[in-house]
């Protein structure tokens, strides 16, 4: 390997073996131009992401190697220093025995419901009580489901699932979800929230897990699209 090559961040080393100098505290950079992320200090180290412009990142060192000195990410991450590429300065921390001011804006909502919601719920209540089911209200669709850590697009997939909550869950005395129920207010009738609801279906039928869409109700009906959803 040739001087150039090293100059350039050859990878006659590991970044393992490359030593790097931790800061006491992280250092926030922000990114002035798009600035690539590599598996280590060196553009002849395979690039694993690009950082937008005005991105905030933790930095927690840096470490040189041919002559140049990187910023490390964490990890196997690595950036350039260069001071026209990205921007730093201290991050202050904020620890709980920080003497924070009580003086809080939060308010109490007056019920978890809306009016159409709670009236559901009151017909809903005798039904699953006549039929040993528990009801938990406004359950996320991530304490539905699982992915696993080591799914290699599992940001991705739980990004779909992330901020999306279920209006009724039914479970059994095991406390096993059993069947799910979603009120189609007016809200459900845009073009976002059809795409939204048609996810949500083929999720739950892939895992087999029922779902009633309602928007109008008879207690004696709802009893019996419940008991046929359960096959009861």
């Amino acid at each position: 390997m040739g001087f150039l090559d090293i100059l350039l961040g050859g990878e006659e080393k590991k970044p393992d073996d490359i030593p790097v100098i931790a800061f006491d505290k992280p250092k926030k950079g922000i990114t002035s131009i798009d600035l690539n992320v590599r598996t280590g200090p060196g553009i002849n180290f395979k690039r694993i992401r690009t950082m937008k412009t005005k991105t905030e990142v933790a930095i927690y060192g840096t470490c040189e190697y041919a002559f140049e000195v990187w910023y490390w990410l964490g990890g196997e991450e690595y950036c350039s220093s260069d001071s026209a590429f990205i921007k730093v300065e201290e991050i202050k921390k904020v620890s709980a025995t920080d003497s924070i001011n009580d003086d809080f804006p939060y308010k109490l909502t007056k019920t978890v419901f809306s009016d159409k919601e709670a009236i559901f719920y009151h017909a809903l209540l005798p039904i699953t009580t006549k039929l040993n089911l528990t009801v938990f209200t406004k359950m996320r669709v991530a304490d539905l489901l699982w992915l696993p850590k080591n799914h290699p697009e599992y940001i991705r997939w739980f990004n779909y699932i992330r901020s999306k909550h279920i209006d009724f869950v039914l479970c059994n005395k095991d406390l096993e979800p059993v069947l799910l129920i979603e009120i189609d207010d007016n809200t459900h009738n845009s073009d976002k929230r059809k795409k939204r609801d048609e996810f949500i279906d083929k999720v739950f039928e892939k895992l087999n897990l029922p779902i009633i869409h309602t928007r109008r109700w008879q207690n004696e009906e709802l009893e019996n699209q419940i008991k046929e959803s359960l096959n009861i």
